[in-house]
């Protein structure tokens, strides 16, 4: 038997993004930096806010049903990343509150998040311990064939632009 657990989430955009609208471009990093990447373009309405207060533009892409979104917060100077999470410490919800409906020409870089967790620590903190010493694991009850541990990670990959999004951005 194999025990296997993963997390994957594969969202669909609302408002896809068209493909043919993707172009190089100067992407500004901290420090001054900049790179051309493939931005991706749409003209569409979003939630959104200009927050003058906090410096800082808040936009929600939708994903299809609309149950999901991705919040994208961009501080109004390319180095205002650190004074925004600064000011942010004590209330973060400030900054999705008051989004309107608003007709926005979007511009944002293809991406791709991925993570790799190891849950040995939270697990054991837990109290669980024996699961992760092969001398000690006893998973007998699970399945009368045995069962190998081969991996103690778990991965957690969002491929929003993966098989389907190369098809759509």
């Amino acid at each position: 038997m194999l025990l296997v657990n993963t997390i994957f989430f594969n969202g669909t955009w609302a408002k896809p993004f068209n493909h043919n609208m993707t172009r190089n471009q100067t992407f500004n990093q901290l420090g001054g930096a900049s790179s051309q990447v493939d931005m991706m373009n749409i003209d569409q309405t979003f939630m959104y806010k200009r927050d003058d207060s906090l410096r800082v533009d808040v936009i929600v892409l939708p994903f299809k049903g609309n149950r999901f979104g991705l919040y994208i917060a961009l501080p109004h100077d390319v180095d205002g990343v650190n004074a925004l999470e600064s000011s942010l410490s004590a209330n973060v919800d400030s900054l999705f509150q008051g989004l309107k409906m608003t007709n926005l020409n979007v511009d944002i870089p293809k991406f791709k998040v991925e993570s790799t967790l190891s849950l040995n620590g939270p697990l054991s903190t837990m109290g669980i311990h024996s699961a992760f010493n092969p001398n000690t694991a006893d998973f007998s009850d699970l399945s009368k064939t045995g069962i190998e541990i081969i991996d103690r990670k778990i991965s957690f990959s969002q491929n929003m632009f993966k098989r389907k999004y190369n098809n759509q951005i």
